[in-house]
């Protein structure tokens, strides 16, 4: 059984599944996975599959990356996080999206300048104003 002292500031008790002493940072019991009462759950690790609390960047059990490069703007995101936070693109389906996209871009016809100077446009407007 665990000490007094092994527990999370704020917590008087040991894991209510398997005895376990909470683990600072995360939201569940890393041994049965019950969670902690009173705690915010955030993302799995992908690597240790442990539960985080809320808006950690790394895995309190096996120091983990808990975060995720967006593939449109390459900003970096809690993996907790629905969508992106300075593209907002959500990141369900983002692949997909970002291939058709590129896709669609690769298709379409260049973009030209045929005039960049405008001196179309001001010839024009010469010639109808000299009428």
């Amino acid at each position: 059984m665990a000490h007094d002292d092994d527990h999370l500031d704020g917590c008087d008790h040991d894991c209510q599944s398997c005895g376990a002493a909470p683990v600072p940072g995360l939201a569940a019991c890393p041994y049965c996975r019950a969670a902690y009462a009173g705690l915010e759950a955030g993302a799995a690790c992908p690597g240790c599959g442990c539960l985080s609390v809320s808006g950690r960047g790394v895995c309190a059990h096996c120091q983990g990356a808990l975060t995720r490069a967006c593939v449109f703007c390459q900003a970096v995101s809690l993996l907790e996080l629905a969508q992106c936070t300075r593209c907002h693109e959500a990141f369900a389906g983002a692949v997909e999206r970002k291939r058709e996209r590129d896709r669609l871009a690769r298709s379409a016809p260049p973009v030209t300048n045929l005039d960049p100077t405008g001196a179309n446009i001001f010839n024009t407007l010469n010639a109808i104003l000299k009428k």
